[in-house]
């Protein structure tokens, strides 16, 4: 059965099916059952055959991922399984797989279309649905849940609202949803000035992070969601004071940044000074030992000269001292005879 089903042949599936064999079977390597392979391979038909008569487990849990076949639906985003397994209504809804609800799972990593079929089917909504799409970047979720009204007033384990999410990454988008929803259907929460275990509102955030589209977006909305400008955080500061203290803090650092540069730029001059020096030193070194060099050749020559003239003397002397013997030996010969 195993091999079939992975191969996908469809045909040989539904008559293995028909005949009912071994339909509890495992794939041993991943740990899936038949139904979540035939999902796996997106092959709604074996889906519904598995499904018919009660013939598979729609509860099913994998041994070595936990996973369900429903939870595999939403990972594949195969919309009409989930709706077939749905369709059964035997599918336990209160499944928690690593912590998280079936409908926390589609809002990270599913589609509108797989959100809407949960609620649909009455899949419990809990958690913070709202804060996990803008935290995953499902912008497209979280208007649908804004649209629905499902987490704008919910707040995490640090006080933080919707709002406070949004300061954090900035997004104006999100934002403007928001304030058009709150416009059509007032929002009878103020998340608007709520503070986070901080102290913080939605406004300090924004002004922490620098999102000035955000504090655009909110600021000109201030009459119309009755934003408190001067609402203070812990620290007894207001958002425009965090911004003046974050654009003291960025010109300071630009500041410092300009002495280190000053600092580097003085280094590096007088280090290609000193180095120039070195250079010039090794230079007239250079020449210095090459007049050495040339006044020993020199001395060495002149030497020699002296070497050569008394060389010549003394040869000189030598040969004046024998002709004056042959001289004198001549005179003696003449004499005697």
């Amino acid at each position: 059965m195993i091999k079939e089903f992975l191969k996908d042949n469809t045909d040989n599936c539904l008559d293995l099916i028909e005949k009912g064999d071994n339909l509890e079977e495992i794939d041993r390597k991943s740990g899936k059952s038949l139904l979540q392979i035939a999902i796996t391979n997106k092959n709604l038909t074996l889906v519904k055959a598995l499904i018919s008569k009660k013939k598979a487990d729609v509860n099913f849990v994998n041994q070595i991922d936990k996973s369900t076949p429903l939870f595999t639906s939403i990972q594949l985003n195969f919309l009409e399984a989930a709706q077939a397994l749905l369709q059964t209504h035997q599918v336990d809804l209160e499944v928690q797989i690593e912590g998280r609800s079936y409908l926390e799972h589609a809002v990270v990593i599913g589609t509108v279309q797989i959100i809407q079929l949960l609620i649909k089917y009455k899949v419990p909504i809990q958690g913070n649905l709202l804060h996990l799409a803008i935290n995953s970047e499902q912008d497209e979720n979280a208007q649908f849940l804004i649209q629905n009204e499902i987490g704008l007033i919910n707040q995490d384990e640090d006080s933080e609202n919707v709002l406070h999410i949004l300061a954090f990454t900035g997004n104006a988008e999100l934002l403007n949803s928001i304030i058009k929803k709150h416009l059509n259907n007032p929002i009878q929460v103020d998340i608007w000035n709520q503070q986070n275990k901080e102290g913080n509102a939605p406004l300090h955030i924004a002004a922490i992070n620098d999102k000035q589209l955000f504090l655009k977006v909110l600021l000109s909305n201030k009459d119309n969601i009755n934003l408190d400008v001067n609402k203070l955080n812990r620290a007894g500061l207001t958002y425009q004071q965090i911004l003046e203290d974050r654009k003291k803090k960025i010109e300071l650092e630009q500041q410092e940044q300009q002495v280190r540069k000053r600092l580097i730029a003085e280094d590096r001059k007088e280090r290609q000074l000193q180095r120039a020096k070195e250079i010039e030193n090794q230079i007239q070194q250079e020449k210095e030992a090459k007049t050495r060099q040339k006044e020993a050749e020199a001395n060495k020559e002149i030497l020699q000269k002296k070497e050569d003239t008394k060389n010549r003397f003394v040869m000189l002397g030598i040969f004046l001292a024998v002709i004056l013997g042959f001289y004198i030996i001549l005179q003696f010969s003449i004499k005697k005879k």
